[in-house]
């Protein structure tokens, strides 16, 4: 029930400390979930209050009707009461309807009672990713500015999407440009394509979106050829950034350093404090980006899958 909202936000922020909850941000996933995704949240109480909580959803970016991501917050206090494998079984049960093949989750490297758990229940790594973080008092645009007059001599030009005419046509031109650059993001299982629909709703009609935080890159045409977005958070001073992609023929030309570039510079600009990004472990392209520009890298996320049958 939405009305417990306040008190799971509290759990998710025992967990996670570094990635705050809010109901507003839990609200908005409520909104933005496509209506043929499947979703159910489960609480376990004690004494009438809940103390922790486990949810399955299906992913719109990976989507399979029989694959789902199953998502479990117990605090580490709790860890050996048995509730992980309560709540566990019991979402094991009510998933029994709809034959599930696999199931997917993940935790961080520093959890080590997480990882020992789901190991002990047969999940299996398949893939990680680093978090990084860019604390922006140590980010100087100056020091960027050649990067900069490089990719304007070569022909291109960075706009911010405040800067460009919101139109039909150019939101199919955005669409087209990240969907090209979506398609080598490396991803724990395959990706499914959203719809033109789908992605004007996630990125358009998003409460967090930030159009001035979000970039392309223009060629002399004025055609989209690459694209970097950072996104709003409830947490003070901090910016999550998006995809950051380039099309294929135009890239190692620089443009993904740039677009950083511009997005951080007018994240600092306007009081910005932090930024954070992901990678996976083997997109050296985009670590090394991020390394150059002082991004710093936080324990690593790993996600797990369990097989549950075959296709």
């Amino acid at each position: 029930m939405k009305s417990d909202y306040p008190r799971i936000a509290e759990i998710f922020n025992q967990v996670e400390p570094d990635h705050l909850a809010t109901v507003e941000s839990m609200l908005e996933e409520d909104r933005m979930r496509e209506p043929h995704l499947r979703c159910a949240e489960f609480v376990a109480l004690r004494e009438g209050e809940i103390v922790a909580q486990i949810d399955y959803n299906q992913y719109p970016g990976m989507y399979h009707p029989q694959k789902f991501g199953v998502w479990l917050h117990v605090p580490s206090a709790l860890w050996e009461t048995g509730l992980p494998d309560a709540l566990y079984a019991h979402v094991r049960r009510e998933l029994e309807p709809f034959d599930p093949l696999a199931l997917h989750t993940a935790t961080r490297e520093n959890r080590a009672h997480e990882i020992a758990w789901l190991e002990g229940l047969c999940f299996f790594e398949k893939q990680r990713s680093w978090e990084n973080h860019l604390d922006l008092k140590h980010f100087e645009s100056s020091a960027w500015s050649a990067n900069l007059e490089r990719i304007a001599t070569a022909g291109y030009s960075l706009k911010s999407l405040a800067q460009l005419e919101d139109t039909p046509q150019f939101r199919r031109e955005l669409y087209d440009c990240w969907l090209e650059c979506r398609r080598d993001v490396p991803r724990p299982d395959a990706a499914t394509e959203p719809s033109f629909e789908q992605f004007e709703k996630r990125e358009f009609g998003h409460a967090y979106l930030s159009r001035e935080g979000y970039f392309v890159a223009l060629d002399l045409s004025g055609r989209m050829v690459a694209t970097s977005a950072l996104w709003r958070t409830d947490e003070n001073g901090v910016l999550d950034t998006g995809l950051t992609g380039t099309r294929r023929e135009h890239r190692a030309k620089g443009l993904g350093l740039a677009l950083k570039i511009a997005g951080l510079t007018w994240a600092k600009a306007h009081g910005y404090t932090q930024v954070r990004t992901w990678n996976e472990q083997n997109n050296t392209i985009m670590l090394e980006i991020n390394a150059r520009l002082g991004f710093q890298r936080q324990p690593v996320w790993i996600d797990y899958s369990l097989e549950l049958r075959e296709e």
